[in-house]
This record gives C-alpha cells, structure tokens and sequence, in this order.
C-alpha cells in the first residue's frame, strides 16, 4: 500500500515523494548510479564466473566456498535490483522511457540475475559434485560438507527442507521480474508496522491512568494528545523507517548470515590458501555492498539539509532549499520568479 502525504498542499504518493525527494535535479545522484552499474556488474560477474570455472576445474569448489560465493553473488543482484528501480522511477517521471534503449541499459542485470540462478540451482539441485572437492592438505582437509546461518540456526546444507526453499527461490530469481527481493523486503516492513503498534499500545497504556480523570475544559484530552501525537509519529517516522527497513533488511540480513556462516565453518577450512580464501571472501562481501553504503550516505547528506515548513513538518516535505539552483535555472526563472521564490524562501526561514 502506497503511503500518501501532503507536500505544499497537493496529495503525493510515496514513490512520487522518493522521487521528489532525492531524484528530481539530482544530477549528481543519477551520475553517481550510472558510474556505479559498471562497477556493481563488473565486480558481480567476476565473482560468480570465477566460482563456475572453479567448480568445473580438476580440484572442484568445496560446498562452503559455493555457499558464500553464492551469497554475495545475491547482494550484488540485489544491488543492481536497487539500481534498476531506481532508473526506471528516473524515466517513468522524467517521461523519457525509450523502451529500445531501457532495454539495452537493463540487460547487464537480467544476465547476472540469469547467471545467479543458474548456479544457484546447480548447487542446490546435486551437491554430489561439491561433496568430492578435492583437498591437497596433507593435515585436516576442508570439510567436504558446510553449515549455513539461518535465524539463529545453524542447518547442514543437506538438509531436505533447506535445498527445497533455495531450489523455489533460485528458480524464481531466474526470471528478473519475479525477483524475490521485494517479498524480502516485506518481511522487515512487517517487523517495522508491529513494531509501531507495540510503541503505540505502550504509549496507549502509560496515558489509561490520565485518561481515568475527566479533563477540565481547559486541559487538554490525553486521548486526543496521544492520537494527534501518534499521527504525527506516523508521517514524520514509520513511512521512511518501513522505506529504510524494506530496502536494507535483505541486504543486513545476507551480510550477518554471510559473516557467521564463515564464522562457523571456519573450524573445517583447510589451512594455507583456504583460508586466505576466506579473507579475501570478507574484503568482497564489502566491495559488493559498496553501492549501497554510497546510496545510504548521499540521501542522508541531503536529508539533512532539508528544512522543514513553517506551520508543521508533514512528513518528507520537499523544501524549495534542498536543491540550489545553477545559474542557467536561475536565469531561466525571470526576475518575476525570482521575486515569487525569495518571498516563499523568506516565509518559510530559508
């Protein structure tokens, strides 16, 4: 359900608000994603290719460096899942979608997306393969089999029910536009609106023992108080919180399981080179989670600036202060604009 708000007096929803927000003029946001895209694939193709060519070498890819290999291979797809909304949220509004040119510029997502999939389901259909990797450790060789981080379980990869989910889910993100990330994304959605109840149920309680004394005339009514409290509550925070949960949940989640994945594991990896391996595994988990830090960073630098409006902030209100004008928009406005703006800037403290 699409939140609404009201921004200067007309009614916006909440993806017309994003765009508002942090896109439109944006120029060096939409340079910083079109200067990333190459980065993100280059970097996402290297990783799960190199783990195809291991796995079909002489020597095979263990079961535990597939899983992890696999894993950051997801936040990459992920990422580039980000970045495709975001470009088709620029040209819906911008009203530029060339449907020839889109398709092209997508095509880098749609072959990773394939390609994660396809060894997704190459793993998780027969670990057979993965299960004869062949150690050249004279002591303790890697462990032919691993264990995964799964909500405070640690669950052997052989588990039926395990290869079962990552078979359907592997499946599905083999076709781009049934991508599982925004079903994922639902889930820390969820957590945030129950979240907010319980905040509002406690809040609700500690006001039951004022709200047993009728209030004088003068005196405000803690029922009306809490509930214009909690609305406020509801438009400046749990809208861009559920956004931030919606967005980052799947990305948190992956890190966390990644890292106590290779925490757990760490006691069956063979010594020497497998474990540099698993170093150098920690140094790409965070080259791929790159663009989303840089994302994180740039929104909140112009959240910050925002101002909010002289008769009561309304939730992400666009200030006309967020973005300056260039020169050549301040030309194009005319002296009469200029007027209109800098009476505007002055009422609201600009």
């Amino acid at each position: 359900m699409a939140l609404t708000y009201t921004v200067l007096g007309a009614k916006k929803t909440s993806l017309e608000l994003a765009y508002d927000t942090y896109l439109r003029g944006n120029k060096r946001l939409i340079a910083l994603t079109n200067n990333l895209e190459p980065f993100a694939f280059t970097v996402s193709c290297g990783i799960i290719v190199s783990a195809i060519v291991k796995a079909r070498s002489a020597t095979g890819l263990s079961a535990y460096h597939a899983l992890i290999a696999l894993n950051i291979s997801q936040i990459n797809s992920w990422t580039g899942y980000v970045l495709l909304l975001l470009r088709i949220l620029c040209a819906v509004h911008q009203k530029n979608l060339r449907t020839k040119i889109f398709f092209l510029q997508i095509i880098p997502y749609f072959i990773h997306a394939i390609l994660v999939s396809a060894f997704g389901i190459y793993f998780w259909r027969d670990l057979a393969p993965f299960m004869e990797y062949a150690s050249t450790a004279p002591v303790q060789p890697c462990h032919p089999s691993a264990y995964y981080w799964i909500l405070e379980r640690t669950v052997e990869i052989s588990d039926k029910r395990l290869r079962t989910i990552s078979l359907a889910y592997y499946a599905l993100s083999a076709f781009p536009p049934l991508n599982p990330f925004p079903f994922l994304s639902a889930v820390p959605c969820l957590v945030g609106v129950c979240l907010s109840i319980a905040i509002f149920r406690i809040c609700w309680a500690s006001f039951l023992s004022p709200m047993g004394q009728r209030p004088s005339e003068s005196e405000p009514n803690p029922a009306e108080t809490l509930v214009s409290l909690f609305g406020a509550f509801t438009s400046l925070c749990i809208g861009h919180v559920l956004w931030a949960l919606a967005i980052c949940g799947p990305f948190i989640y992956t890190i966390v399981s990644t890292e106590l994945t290779i925490s757990i594991n760490r006691p069956n990896v063979e010594p020497g080179t497998e474990s540099e391996w698993t170093y150098n595994q920690t140094l790409a988990l965070f080259t791929a989670i790159f663009t989303v830090f840089i994302y994180a960073h740039e929104i909140s630098k112009m959240w910050q600036t925002a101002e909010p409006e002289e008769e009561g902030w309304t939730g992400s209100s666009v200030a006309e202060g967020i973005y300056q004008a260039t020169g050549e928009e301040q030309q194009s406005l005319g002296p009469e604009s200029h007027s209109n703006y800098g009476a505007t800037s002055g009422s609201t403290g600009v």
